[in-house]
């Protein structure tokens, strides 16, 4: 199939009723720790805290839209695990002539239609779960994902589905954590909130945040699962935790892994980890607000088709 051919065939799929384009769409969620918690609290806190975290990844923005604007003019672009929609709405406003954002988490998926409202008709979102949903065959000439390939409990199943649903060739561009070291924002917040004083992160090559931290495991999983050209380019950037200490307090206290551990212990222990986080937050206040590092992984790889 011919990239002129595949745009021209997607288009009379988009008037024939399309399932992936209907903002409405439901698809299968599987009942995994992940999809609970993002289908829960966890997506609710964040759907609540969507402009910050926009301005927390906003420095990530930038190099994951020249990586998915890389191919056709006008491209059919998938976002994964979309969350409240910025980087699909981003996408379109750059000229793509369809985003197509799919995530597990309804809450967040209420903002980002919300943002959506009707203005930008060449975006839709859709309820699903991107490692089993059932897309066209060969529709999209990008996938792009914003930290939200990490979470698949079968990589491999997962990228083989993602392939499918994208031409010969097609390009995808996504950013993943690398491991806790590389990321000073999870070190220090969880170091001053744990019990021993240590740095907690998730476990590498699972499921979590550091699902893909491995290049050499995650490039092994893209490959099986019908990529090429894989690569991985470091991109570090500082993550913008609020204006004023207090602030950058009031949001770290909600994140899941500070509130977990702020959770256990005494309420004069708690106290003092929670002096310790602020301690920290202080130490990162600078003229453009608390800052603290991060790093990731910008994957880029081809559909073999």
């Amino acid at each position: 199939m011919t990239m002129t051919d595949s745009h021209s065939q997607r288009r009379r799929r988009a008037h024939h009723g399309d399932r992936s384009g209907s903002s409405d769409e439901e698809g299968a969620v599987a009942v995994t720790d992940v999809a609970r918690a993002w289908a829960g609290p966890e997506g609710e806190w964040w759907a609540r805290q969507w402009r910050r975290h926009e301005r927390l990844v906003a420095g990530y923005q930038g190099p994951l839209l020249a990586a998915g604007r890389a191919g056709p003019a006008a491209p059919q672009v998938l976002d994964v695990g979309c969350g409240a929609g910025g980087l699909a709405l981003d996408l379109a406003r750059s000229g793509a002539e369809a985003v197509v954002g799919i995530d597990v988490a309804r809450p967040l998926l209420t903002v980002a239609r919300r943002r959506a409202g009707g203005r930008v008709p060449s975006v839709s979102f859709v309820h699903g779960d991107a490692q089993r949903y059932r897309f066209p065959v060969a529709r999209f000439d990008c996938v792009v994902s914003r930290f939200g390939l990490m979470f698949f409990d079968d990589p491999v199943a997962a990228f083989a589905n993602l392939a499918s649903a994208q031409v010969a060739g097609g390009r995808l561009a996504a950013l993943v954590w690398r491991p806790l070291d590389d990321n000073e924002w999870l070190m220090r917040l969880t170091a001053a909130c744990a019990p021993g004083g240590e740095p907690i992160g998730p476990p590498a090559g699972r499921p979590g945040a550091f699902g893909m931290a491995d290049p050499a495991q995650a490039a092994t999983w893209l490959a099986a699962g019908g990529y090429t050209s894989v690569g991985f380019e470091p991109c570090d950037r500082p993550l913008y935790l609020g204006r004023t200490v207090a602030e950058a307090l009031e949001f770290t206290l909600g994140f899941p892994p500070v509130r977990s551990l702020l959770s256990m212990g005494s309420a004069r222990t708690v106290a003092r980890r929670r002096r310790r986080l602020e301690d920290v937050l202080a130490s990162a206040l600078g003229p453009g607000g608390v800052r603290l590092g991060s790093g990731a992984w910008l994957v880029t790889a081809r559909a073999a088709g």
